[in-house]
């Protein structure tokens, strides 16, 4: 809403494009830092100087055209915020606001003593006295276009450029590969921008966490970079990110488990133990019912399955041709029922 009230103001004239981000963005460091930790965010803060032509003459226009979508980008990811300084860069310490004085002060630090206006950062809310990730004058002063793509590859904060664990991004990939070596899959949601995200990455690549995953999981990342994933209706509640699922190699349909936001160490270590490959119930014979499917999963390619009632009535005789089926049971009788195999074996399974 704050993005679209910005662009309708400045459609109007009631926003000028020389000081967009000024008009349109927070400037109250409360209010800002609440709403990100609110909506597990990133702060993405604008340091801009009143008299600074670069400033006035392509950064805020750039963010002010609705044709190139970046402000509406920094909207969805970030929690926005703009301050307009009346001290240049030469003057930081004469700064009124002390938040903005320090944070600048770090920047100059950080860029070898010396800085010009403006300069973006993003802040993590739960730690406003240190700097994510930077950006300053010295690599903004290009071409217009030029300046778009440097603030487009800005915002795009990779979720696993720190992390040490191998993940795959190709479903097929992934899933050819845990059946190959005889694993589980861990697939995790999330994105670069979310502050649950990066949490839990740091979680992951720690022992004993990092040590379970390596040795008994295959590891598939999806990058929820556009919000589609984590709502899949709009009559559902919206699932926190990050969220981190456990399939069965040969059952891509349905997770076995389904985690959503941080997890504590220790719960999250017990449900991983459930899954590693010394486990081999779970990797070599599983027949499970979720709603009305029942799920057959086994390393028998081929097979013919006939599902009875204890009575010895045929309910069901279907072909499976892969090391993996699954079966309507919708119009089976509630209650203890028996699965027979052309390959020689029986199981009886529960359908409440």
């Amino acid at each position: 809403m704050m993005f679209s009230s910005a662009l309708f103001n400045s459609l109007n004239g009631q926003s000028s494009p020389n000081t967009w981000c000024y008009d349109n963005w927070s400037k109250e460091k409360d209010e800002v830092f609440e709403l990100a930790k609110k909506q597990d965010k990133f702060v993405f803060l604008f340091i801009g100087y009143s008299e600074c032509k670069f400033c006035g003459g392509q950064v805020n226009p750039l963010f002010a055209d609705p044709a190139n979508g970046l402000a509406e980008k920094v909207a969805d990811k970030f929690v926005p915020w703009a301050y307009r300084s009346i001290q240049n860069s030469a003057n930081i310490a004469n700064i009124p606001d002390e938040y903005i004085k320090k944070l600048s002060l770090l920047v100059r630090e950080k860029n070898g003593g010396t800085s010009i206006f403006p300069w973006f950062v993003m802040i993590d809310p739960a730690q406003p006295d240190s700097i994510f990730k930077w950006i300053e004058r010295a690599k903004l002063d290009v071409a217009t276009n030029s300046l778009l793509n440097i603030l487009q590859d800005f915002i795009a904060i990779d979720l696993l450029a720190e992390s040490s664990l191998k993940w795959h991004e190709v479903m097929y990939d992934v899933f050819e590969l845990a059946k190959k070596e005889k694993k589980h899959i861990l697939k995790l949601v999330g994105k670069g921008s979310s502050l649950n995200s990066q949490k839990t990455i740091q979680q992951l690549n720690k022992d004993p966490l990092k040590q379970i995953l390596e040795k008994n999981f295959i590891l598939w990342f999806s990058d929820d970079d556009c919000g589609c994933s984590i709502s899949s209706s709009p009559a559902e509640p919206t699932k926190t990110l990050p969220i981190m699922s456990i399939f069965n190699s040969y059952i891509p349909d349905k997770p076995l488990e389904e985690l959503i936001g941080v997890q504590d160490d220790k719960k999250l270590e017990e449900i991983l133990l459930k899954y590693t490959v010394s486990n081999e119930k779970f990797l070599i014979d599983e027949i499970y019912v979720r709603g009305n499917t029942l799920y057959i999963s086994n390393q028998t390619q081929k097979e013919q399955i006939t599902i009875f009632s204890l009575t010895g009535q045929r309910l069901a005789s279907v072909s499976k041709n892969d090391l993996s089926i699954s079966i309507d049971a919708s119009s089976f009788p509630k209650g203890i029922l028996i699965i027979q195999s052309s390959a020689g074996w029986s199981a009886k399974f529960l359908l409440p």
